[in-house]
């Protein structure tokens, strides 16, 4: 008999060990922060209106380097030596120039990228903090780190509420 009560009395002990430990977990659907959250709809306009002209000049130039080649693919049979020789000297600088200013472009875009993305991140981290302080969540984890997980134990409303 003893050793029945000492049985379950462990096992209502690990039941409610477990039960406590199920309640300092949660977890953020962070796919659904990133599309619904205006700080990055900004942070997206932000950054499109910023850099635009850039990439329209790059877009430019690829299309004029584009024709050149296409030009000389064309017309290579009927030009002279001369032109053909200068037709490429230009299309080799061409294509030197725009695979620079890409990579110049491609550069600033992320530092940027990463400077306007590091604040909403703080904010992010803030954010989700306070939530798990308030409700007693021991760690929260981002929901694509799971292999399953119970809906109740969701946060992503409230920290996009938050955001807000």
């Amino acid at each position: 008999m003893k050793r029945f009560l000492v049985v379950l009395l462990s096992s209502a002990v690990m039941m409610w060990s477990l039960s406590s430990m199920a309640a300092g977990y949660a977890f953020i659907d962070m796919k659904k922060i990133f599309t619904e959250s205006p700080q990055i709809k900004n942070i997206n306009k932000s950054l499109e209106s910023k850099f635009s002209s850039r990439k329209d000049t790059i877009v430019k130039a690829n299309a004029s380097l584009q024709t050149d080649i296409k030009k000389m693919e064309r017309d290579r049979a009927v030009m002279s030596p001369k032109d053909a020789q200068a037709l490429a000297q230009k299309i080799e600088k061409e294509g030197a120039k725009l695979r620079e200013d890409q990579m110049n472009f491609q550069q600033t875009l992320m530092a940027a990228q990463n400077e306007a993305m590091k604040g909403f991140m703080d904010k992010l981290t803030a954010v989700v903090s306070g939530i798990a302080k308030d409700k007693g969540y021991d760690f929260v984890m981002p929901k694509n780190d799971l292999l399953y997980s119970n809906d109740s134990l969701d946060i992503t409303s409230q920290v996009l509420a938050k955001l807000k």
